[in-house]
């Protein structure tokens, strides 16, 4: 599938390559095909759009979240930066990582019920989304959240 700004992303490839261009730890990115490249920034925009941000869609007909209406500071025809970063972020994380995945066990090694008892072999937790693209959408949200957990509309 191809990328259509306004249709099924907010950004083309080349904008999220420009965007890495100046990130570092972004290998993944600058490593990947260009048919991944387009998959993971298809999947960024729908776990992007699935957040609950403050507003409205600026038209009742649009495909996408943004742009959007009421919200302090940003013209209802315009799509901040920080949306486009953190779609941007999100496509590195879906290259590194599925974000979709429903693993609750991730990083747990063992588990007992009787006297309770966990063991983690080393990894964290999977996160819904990373803290690079929470950070950028936080003012954008309807809810406080923490970089640790990112209310999802699912």
């Amino acid at each position: 599938m191809a990328l259509t700004v306004g249709a099924n992303t907010y950004i083309e490839a080349d904008g999220a390559d420009a965007y890495f261009d100046d990130r570092l730890y972004a290998d993944e990115w600058t490593g990947a095909t260009d048919g991944d490249k387009t998959k993971a920034l298809l999947m960024a925009r729908r776990l992007l759009d699935q957040q609950p941000f403050a507003g409205d869609r600026a038209d009742s007909d649009q495909i996408l979240a943004w742009p959007r209406s009421g919200i302090s500071g940003v013209n209802s025809d315009t799509i901040p930066q920080a949306i486009l970063d953190a779609q941007c972020e999100l496509a590195l994380a879906f290259l590194r990582d599925d974000l979709t995945a429903d693993d609750g066990s991730r990083g747990v090694r063992r588990l007992q019920a009787g006297s309770v008892s966990i063991e983690y072999d080393g990894r964290a937790p999977a996160k819904r989304l990373p803290d690079a693209a929470s950070a950028l959408l936080a003012p954008f949200l309807t809810v406080a959240t923490d970089t640790n957990s990112i209310p999802m509309v699912l």
